[in-house]
């Protein structure tokens, strides 16, 4: 099957619940800002895609590209005193994006696999650009890029998932997976401090239960190898030029027990 798809909508806008301040003059004077509206913000979506099912219905193979394109893009920014919705004058996002997903010939083993690629850039940042870095706090750190944050270029998963039955009540499951992200900023005002870099998180499953999914005992853990990243970065409060960050979780195991009735 191919498709091709045109779509818009948009969210509603709103206000500010504290005044926000501009900088004016050459001694860089705060002024306060009266005006907490901001406008409601719309997109334009555009996609192209194919879907297919192939080598007698064993693998599944999907693919698209993409356009959208955003006015007034409400972005929620913290400024190291308060929360700011600022409003971005133009972002668009135009990528592709893969994914398959494959019945192997080893009874009861599945894999799958996802691929994107996603060029999010602000094109114009209207009267939102004092929020951006460079400012004030420290001009010598430019931006890398406009491109929005949490908007890795890259982004990718692939699993494998084991299904075998032990008794006629009885069944095993295993499943492991990996989570890729290319670098992103995570700081809103994109500072280049704010950096997270490339990482990839592996997450593993084990479980017994019913056949038709009545109950289940499962041991899992997540983030296998580790890897530490931040979750965001961001102004620390009330201090000058100081980068503070909320952190991923490390390596968790668990169990989880879960029943449908």
């Amino acid at each position: 099957m191919a498709y091709v798809s045109w779509a818009n909508g948009y969210k509603a806008g709103g206000f500010n619940l504290a005044r926000t301040t501009s900088v004016t003059g050459p001694e860089g004077a705060l002024t306060p800002n009266f005006d907490t509206s901001f406008p409601r913000e719309t997109v334009e979506s555009y996609e192209l895609g194919i879907k297919s099912t192939l080598a007698d219905r064993t693998l599944r193979l999907n693919a698209s590209v993409f356009d959208q394109k955003y006015t007034n893009f409400q972005l929620n920014t913290y400024t190291g005193i308060q929360f700011v919705v600022s409003s971005v004058r133009k972002v668009e996002s135009k990528g592709a994006e893969l994914d398959t997903s494959w019945a192997t010939p080893l009874s009861g083993l599945s894999l799958s696999a996802g691929v994107t690629y996603a060029f999010t850039n602000i094109t114009d940042f209207g009267a939102s650009l004092p929020l951006f870095a460079p400012n004030l706090a420290d001009p010598t750190l430019p931006r890398l890029n406009n491109r929005l944050s949490f908007a890795p270029l890259w982004s990718g998963v692939a699993s494998a998932t084991y299904t075998v039955p032990i008794s006629a009540s009885l069944e095993f499951r295993a499943n492991v997976s990996e989570k890729y992200n290319s670098s992103y900023n995570t700081g809103s005002d994109l500072d280049p401090r704010k950096l997270q870099g490339a990482y990839g998180l592996v997450n593993a499953r084990l479980g017994l239960g019913a056949p038709d999914g009545k109950w289940t005992v499962e041991i899992w853990g997540a983030n296998l190898a580790n890897k530490y990243y931040y979750q965001v970065a961001f102004d620390a409060p009330i201090q000058y030029n100081q980068i503070d960050a909320f952190l991923a979780d490390p390596r968790t195991y668990g169990v989880t027990v879960r029943t449908k009735f």
